[in-house]
């Protein structure tokens, strides 16, 4: 087990490593041996009930793009993407940093602002960041 996430399990052994993500219902299974994989797979499958449903293409709103050489890149821009459009911000400027220190903040007396939109606006850059940190623990 690992203990900077407890749903993410690891075994590595003689050059070969397979690492396991659960997530609720699902899981994500990848090593560097097929034949390794393919041994987790049969003996999770022989003591639960499950479906292989191949490569995974997407997780946890990752996309799982492959490369040439067999490696895999971690990809969240759709998410980003998919969160600025529901919001209303897909036609904002990207900043190099995302508050100017330079800025003297107030307190907010006379505008009203939509406070769960704020809220639902937040919950996503946590989960965006959230998915951030799990994907930095696998690398």
């Amino acid at each position: 087990m690992n203990e900077a996430d407890k749903c993410v399990y690891y075994w590595y052994g003689g050059g070969e490593g397979v690492i396991r993500c659960l997530y609720v219902d699902d899981i994500l299974i990848f090593g560097n041996n097929i034949n390794v994989i393919k041994e987790v797979k049969d003996f999770l499958s022989s003591n639960f009930k499950m479906k292989d449903l191949g490569e995974a293409h997407v997780i946890l709103n990752i996309t799982l793009p492959r490369e040439g050489n067999g490696g895999v890149t971690l990809v969240q821009s759709h998410y980003v993407e998919k969160v600025l459009n529901h919001f209303g911000y897909s036609d904002c400027t990207p900043a190099p940093t995302p508050y100017d220190l330079s800025v003297l903040l107030r307190k907010n007396h006379r505008i009203a602002r939509d406070q769960l939109r704020y809220s639902q606006i937040i919950g996503s850059l946590m989960y965006l960041a959230r998915a951030m940190g799990l994907t930095s623990h696998l690398l």
